[in-house]
């Protein structure tokens, strides 16, 4: 029991670690954004930083983690650690956040505390495991109207990593009976294997010579995994939905 609980964490940190750090890049969807041009990274790669409130953040910039400094003389001289631009989950919604933080010694920890001003550029309020492709909001409130719009990392329902050195299509997705896996070539042998969101393991199947395997999931609507391990050690991460 202590195994297969421990190999269930596993595999919930490979694939929260995989959704979490794939890089995103934001665009501009719309409004006036000329008042960020003199800001390089404000559309550019973000890349993972640190789980924040749960959930992944990413930075167009590194900055000084205030958790690195554990002693109050380490974290004293951590005066000004830029930001850049953000993108984080505060609990209820996404924020595109800019401004800079400095690290200060408050209640027997180094903490960030806002040096010139952390600054709520746009949100979104949809729950997701990572930040939405599009409807960001600009906040009006105070003065912005640019939006970002994640034009690549953004995956809702789609082949999350492909180690196999060929396409992988998952379809229909979402889907309400049956789904097929395509590899486009015949694999040798292959095993899948199904988690439910929670990354408990539903199934594992081996397969043998073939291009494609259609599965039914007898399970309740929701947001299941496909895991698939070649022979050579190819690996593929799927998301899918159940409607």
């Amino acid at each position: 029991m202590k195994f297969l609980l421990l190999y269930f964490s596993l595999s919930v940190f490979t694939l929260n670690t995989i959704l979490a750090q794939v890089p995103i890049t934001i665009g501009n969807s719309g409004g006036d954004c000329s008042n960020y041009v003199y800001s390089s990274n404000a559309f550019t790669e973000y890349t993972y930083y640190e789980m924040y409130n749960g959930k992944a953040s990413y930075t167009s910039s590194s900055y000084v983690n205030c958790s690195d400094f554990p002693t109050e003389n380490d974290c004293n001289p951590v005066t000004s650690a830029t930001r850049g631009y953000i993108i984080r989950w505060n609990g209820t919604r996404w924020e595109w956040i800019s401004g800079n933080e400095g690290c200060f010694w408050l209640v027997s920890e180094c903490t960030g505390v806002s040096t010139t001003g952390v600054f709520l550029l746009a949100y979104n309020t949809e729950d997701s495991t990572l930040p939405p492709c599009s409807g960001w909001t600009a906040n009006t409130t105070d003065g912005y109207s640019c939006v970002p719009n994640i034009t690549s990392g953004c995956y809702i329902l789609n082949i999350i990593k492909n180690l196999f050195s060929t396409d992988i299509k998952a379809y229909p997705n979402p889907f309400s009976q049956e789904i097929t896996i395509s590899f486009g070539n015949t694999q040798k042998s292959f095993e899948a294997k199904l988690y439910n969101s929670l990354g408990q393991i539903i199934w594992l199947k081996k397969i043998n010579q073939s291009s494609f395997f259609q599965f039914e999931i007898d399970q309740p609507a929701g947001i299941y995994f496909i895991e698939l391990l070649g022979v050579n050690g190819e690996r593929a991460y799927i998301k899918v939905m159940k409607e």
